[in-house]
């Protein structure tokens, strides 16, 4: 169960597409909300089926990132589940969560990077609850389109049984607050399909989801460009 825990959307992969100046401070708060899930396995023939969910599931998150040059940055990022996510095949209170991800970028060019999200939390599912750690490892392109632009993210993660390709495309909404801040509005889709292996079963589980996410971008001496 825990790394299958890498399948659920958490988080939020936007950043500013007009590099943060170096030093400055980003601090953001958002939600993700899936929209539509599928899975499937090879266990019977109508294995296939449709997850359901039954309450509103808003996945909160909140963060805080330090810019060190041009699209690079450190940071970590929060977020919380409960829910009453459920497919045809299991039943009871859903699934909490905790999850807990130290994220790291590297601006390799001017709108291109590279990083990893390590992805680390708790989660748990009826009266059961395990550790999992699945590290993301992902590309980022940036399109500027007048103060802000979009952003597109393709991520690679596994998690001993599980292989999971995380994305999403974002748009920056970029308000200009004084002289060296900025408020970003990051309207965003998500992907997060999955494959899992274990022993002779083998399946995939897809899930579809929006975000919003609301980034205060502080300070910061201008880009620092590679």
């Amino acid at each position: 169960m825990g790394s299958s825990a890498c399948a659920i959307p958490h988080g939020s992969f936007a950043r500013p597409v007009a590099a943060p100046g170096n030093g400055a401070s980003l601090v953001s708060a958002g939600a993700t909300v899936p929209l539509a899930v599928a899975a499937s396995t090879n266990l019977s023939e109508d294995s296939d089926v449709a997850a359901t969910v039954e309450e509103a599931l808003i996945i909160p998150a909140a963060a805080y990132d330090y810019s060190f040059g041009q699209h690079s940055m450190i940071g970590v990022e929060v977020s919380l589940l409960h829910s009453g996510l459920t497919t045809a095949n299991t039943s009871g209170d859903g699934a909490f969560g905790v999850f807990v991800n130290p994220r790291f970028e590297h601006g390799v060019a001017k709108n291109f990077s590279i990083g990893v999200d390590v992805n680390i939390g708790v989660l748990g599912v009826e009266d059961s609850s395990t550790v999992f750690f699945a590290p993301h490892f992902f590309v980022r392109g940036y399109v500027p389109i007048a103060t802000g632009g979009i952003v597109l993210t393709q991520a690679l993660s596994t998690a001993v049984i599980t292989v999971s390709l995380p994305g999403s495309i974002a748009y920056d909404i970029a308000i200009p607050i004084g002289e060296s801040s900025k408020m970003h509005i990051f309207p965003e889709l998500r992907w997060d399909p999955t494959l899992f292996f274990i022993g002779d079963t083998n399946g995939g589980l897809v899930t579809l989801s929006g975000g919003l996410t609301l980034m205060f971008e502080i300070g910061g001496s201008g880009p620092m460009l590679n």
